[in-house]
């Protein structure tokens, strides 16, 4: 018998805090991240076939991506096969991969009937693109896909996340005036996790003063969105630019950047990862 499922995972904006959850900073000082999941999607369809006998090698099916493979090494169920889709340009810099990971790795689970909760979830994505793929990226990603919602990400031994409660009428106004348009330019997010790290442990104290100011500005942005107060939010660098329009001027701000880059509509996100069916 076959056995299939689909599920989904969210991107997300990253409003501050960003950086500080990579190695070895947060090891060292600690991470703050405040980020939002937008309905921008990772979906992962995954199957198994119960009647196929396992092969020699034990091994499962082939299949083209190095992230799918490592998750489907990392599930531990034989015979099954994934593949996934999304409806974001890759390279946006908007933790699309860390999205693909918890879209495959919770949906694998559930077909194992071995759910997880979101920060089983995170951690077994994040698990899997460290150990699997060697990727020396942070956890606000895995977190953000994971949770939904908007999120304050600290951590010291563990990862903390705290849910910032937001209003309707916040997440509306965001969804109006915040405009996040693809500039087309795909960012290396590996090799500028590695030069950062790498100025880390040399202690630059350029960088090192960066990250402390990127941790004081996390904290600043999840208080603005406890307020309500979009004019203070501001985001970090990537694929995608996110742009903050002054109340009314929403069709203004897009006219002028329409040339300069395509726009991608979004929600708030307030779900997270997500089951789209059950097997069938």
């Amino acid at each position: 018998m076959r056995r299939t499922l689909s599920a989904r995972a969210p991107t997300r904006l990253d409003f501050g805090g960003g950086w500080t959850d990579v190695a070895p900073y947060v090891q060292v000082c600690g991470a703050a991240v405040c980020n939002l999941a937008i309905t921008r999607y990772a979906t992962a369809t995954v199957s198994v076939d119960d009647d196929v006998r396992r092969d020699a090698s034990g091994g499962s099916r082939e299949v083209d991506d190095t992230l799918v493979r490592a998750a489907l090494r990392c599930s531990a169920i034989p015979h099954a096969s994934a593949a996934v889709t999304s409806d974001f340009p890759v390279g946006a810099g908007l933790g699309g991969s860390s999205a693909a990971g918890v879209a495959l790795a919770g949906a694998l689970a559930a077909l194992a009937h071995s759910p997880l909760d979101a920060a089983a979830l995170a951690e077994r994505s994040r698990r899997t693109e460290v150990e699997e793929l060697g990727v020396a990226g942070g956890f606000q990603d895995h977190y953000a896909a994971a949770f939904g919602g908007a999120l304050l990400l600290t951590s010291d031994v563990s990862v903390h996340a705290e849910r910032i409660p937001l209003s309707d009428a916040c997440a509306s106004a965001i969804e109006r005036r915040v405009l996040l348009v693809y500039t087309g330019q795909s960012r290396i997010s590996a090799r500028t996790i590695a030069a950062v790290a790498d100025a880390c442990r040399e202690r630059d104290p350029r960088v090192c003063r960066a990250l402390d100011e990127c941790k004081r500005l996390a904290h600043l942005m999840a208080d603005a969105l406890r307020r309500g107060d979009i004019d203070t939010l501001g985001a970090s660098g990537g694929g995608c630019v996110m742009a903050v329009a002054r109340e009314g001027r929403e069709d203004s701000l897009a006219a002028a950047l329409a040339p300069l880059a395509e726009r991608l509509a979004f929600e708030v996100d307030r779900t997270g990862f997500h089951l789209l069916d059950r097997e069938s």
